[in-house]
């Protein structure tokens, strides 16, 4: 899927555009739920660079998410505060009982990354909250959530104001480390130079700052306690200064302050002892690194995948227009993740009169690594092409008509 071009967008303009075309293509239970939907949107919100496609999807799929995990009859606020270099686009509900069972499992207080393993066993609700990720990674930001405290809990997006810059694939990314372990600090140099990145280090606060403005690193990571200079100091000066302010952040600390973190302007917050793989998929993600889907569908098709739900209806017009087709029904919810290792010339088609069920059904495939790579289409039979990929368009590699099918695949 080719990159869109980045636009200005009010997180305002977006929640009516998603009001006035729910109608036409979410299922019968939408108007309930942008009923129980309330605004508590500051006058100034700052407008939001991005592609407003994946925007759309995104703020959609939070205000989704969060009715998953409300009660019946909670009503669902959406807020929103501008930081540094983040806007927190967030929903407020009061928690079903599953939702207090998956997370009562911690003594952590404000922010926390629900893991997979704590949320596997919620269903619905694990897939809602991951379909969040990923549109929020895909536009550089991240998602936390904030425990249940006085009967409320509350989904945070945060999103970066300014669209992050973006580092070639052929070119080596620099990252600065500024640490005052040097145990520590040598082995987060250790991990970014097992992929190739050009590192460099820096003991305190202060030598960090001087070495940013000289060494203009595509990603810092930031240590919070520090002699001297501390990081929450380092962090306020690197953006405030004109030659850093853009330079994407990640602190790194045994504290908890996230909150604080991204106040002062970090763009992602991992607590100690650092997981090697969170570290370099943060950083692939705040430099643009991460690896594209594919874009195109295969030269030749020889293997379609339906949901169980879509297999009565679609499998006789792919049966007469891939006649040589392997046409497979598979039950996605229940081991969609255990496909195919070869995945060459196949494809996941979805039938968007369910669009909802479509959109998590390709967001698992795109989140499983055993499957990441197979191209998602989704085949408009009863909406228009743009009105549907307006709001969809992010997790699918395509969106089709009816008539367009048989061109698509012969």
């Amino acid at each position: 899927m080719s990159e869109a071009p980045s636009e200005s967008v009010s997180i305002k303009d977006l929640l009516q555009e998603i009001r006035e075309d729910a109608a036409h293509i979410f299922e019968k239970k939408t108007p309930s739920i942008l009923a129980r939907l309330r605004e508590e949107l500051p006058s100034n919100l700052p407008a939001i660079d991005g592609d407003v496609q994946l925007l759309r999807s995104l703020l959609w799929s939070l205000i989704a998410a969060g009715s998953i995990n409300a009660t019946e009859d909670s009503f669902l606020t959406l807020e929103a505060e501008q930081n540094t270099s983040t806007l927190d686009v967030s929903v407020r509900f009061q928690p079903n009982p599953m939702f207090v069972l998956v997370t009562q499992n911690t003594s952590d207080v404000g922010l926390k990354k629900i893991g997979k393993a704590s949320l596997e066993k919620s269903g619905s609700q694990y897939i809602a909250y991951l379909r969040v990720r990923t549109l929020a990674e895909k536009l550089g930001g991240n998602v936390w959530v904030e425990l249940p405290r006085q009967q409320t809990a509350v989904l945070h997006v945060f999103i970066p104001r300014i669209r992050n810059r973006k580092v070639s694939a052929d070119t080596q990314p620099k990252t600065l480390v500024i640490e005052d372990n040097r145990q520590i600090g040598m082995l987060l140099e250790l991990y970014f130079k097992h992929e190739r990145y050009q590192t460099a280090s820096a003991g305190n606060g202060s030598e960090g700052f001087e070495l940013a403005k000289d060494f203009q690193p595509d990603l810092i990571t930031l240590d919070v306690m520090m002699p001297e200079m501390d990081g929450w100091q380092t962090l306020k000066a690197i953006k405030s200064d004109e030659q850093t302010r853009d330079i994407p952040i990640i602190v790194i600390s045994v504290l908890r302050d996230v909150q604080v973190g991204f106040e002062f302007g970090a763009s992602d917050y991992i607590t100690k002892p650092v997981d090697r793989d969170d570290l370099l998929v943060a950083a692939h993600r705040l430099m643009g690194l991460e690896s594209n889907r594919a874009s195109k569908r295969p030269e030749s098709v020889n293997r379609v995948l339906l949901s169980s739900l879509q297999h009565q209806a679609l499998a006789p017009t792919l049966e007469a227009i891939l006649p040589d087709a392997e046409i497979i029904e598979c039950d996605i919810e229940a081991n969609g993740q255990k496909l195919f290792s070869d995945q060459n010339g196949t494809i996941a088609l979805f039938d968007l009169r369910s669009p909802e069920h479509a959109a998590v059904m390709a967001t698992r495939l795109q989140l499983h690594p055993a499957t990441k790579n197979i191209p998602c289409v989704g085949l408009s039979i009863d909406t228009p092409v743009e009105v549907i990929s307006k709001h969809l368009g992010a997790a699918f590699d395509q969106i089709l008509s009816e008539d367009q099918l048989p061109e698509f695949f012969l």
